[in-house]
């Protein structure tokens, strides 16, 4: 109910009905809507937290490249088709009052700081541009990956297939390379398939 109706339209009495319990008996469990909330947000970020870290420790080469594409197959994974909670986590978190959020904030720094220092060793290893800053890069691809969950269809659409696209478009970028004027060359499905199998 928090993912889909935000926390604000989701009531107690819906929470109970939904878990097919009496209104009265949710406080058996917790004191209140905000305690519920504050539970989904821990687990929610713990979840990507740990989803995201696996998959970076899970290959202890060096080619950045691979670890920043399953990073963002991770993350996008929990975010829309594996954890309510995480989608739950990005879509209310903004809302909350100044207090639920500061309880909270040590989690999300120690997530950002994953993301820092993975594409930290990515740029010192010479897979990253020298020229781009990593923080505020993070908070670009983080900020774009979170989105997805406006207006991203999973009923519709593969997520592994957006992942796919959104790690090529981050690595690879978006322009043609060629200058104003030159005629654009079409990309044919093969090689666009191949530069999705580069990217795995």
């Amino acid at each position: 109910m928090f993912r889909d109706r935000g926390y604000t339209a989701s009531t107690l009495r819906d929470i109970a009905a939904a878990s097919g319990m009496k209104a009265g008996s949710v406080y058996y469990h917790f004191a209140s809507k905000d305690e519920i909330l504050e539970e989904i947000l821990d687990q929610g970020l713990r979840e990507i937290y740990d989803g995201v870290r696996a998959v970076i420790d899970s290959d202890a080469g060096v080619d950045y490249r691979a670890k920043i594409a399953a990073a963002i197959h991770a993350h996008l994974s929990l975010l829309l088709a594996h954890s309510e909670y995480t989608s739950a986590n990005i879509r209310n978190y903004g809302q909350l009052p100044e207090a639920i959020r500061e309880r909270h904030r040590p989690l999300r720094r120690l997530y950002a700081k994953l993301w820092d220092t993975l594409l930290s060793d990515a740029q010192q290893a010479g897979q990253l541009r020298e020229d781009i800053k990593i923080v505020p890069l993070r908070r670009f691809l983080l900020g774009a990956l979170n989105w997805t969950v406006e207006w991203f269809n999973v009923e519709r659409h593969s997520v592994d297939a957006l992942a796919d696209r959104c790690a090529s478009l981050v690595l690879d970028g978006m322009g043609t390379g060629r200058t104003s004027g030159e005629p654009l060359q079409p990309v044919s499905q093969k090689s666009e398939r191949n530069n999705i199998q580069n990217i795995r």
